[in-house]
């Protein structure tokens, strides 16, 4: 299957860096190239919902993104005891 974007962007990159590095059974490398971070589309389902100030809203963020970054780091510490 040919993929041929308009544009090539730095998402749709680390994307397909993924996919190959799931293919190639790197599963810690994956998780090291993780993003951790909100989709525009969450953030602004948050802003609308949520109807928060500019303090709560950034709290939210933060508290997302330090609640992704702790689940991968703790994912990785179990595969690389694992592997030990």
């Amino acid at each position: 299957m040919a993929i041929n974007p308009p544009v090539l962007t730095a998402p749709l990159i680390r994307e397909i860096t993924c996919i190959e590095l799931l293919k190639r059974h790197l599963t810690i490398e994956r998780f090291k190239y993780t993003r951790i971070g909100l989709p525009l589309s969450d953030i602004c389902k948050m802003q609308l919902d949520k109807s928060l100030d500019r303090i709560e809203f950034r709290e939210a963020i933060s508290d997302h993104v330090i609640e992704e970054w702790t689940a991968v780091m703790n994912e990785i510490k179990k595969l690389e005891k694992k592997e030990s």
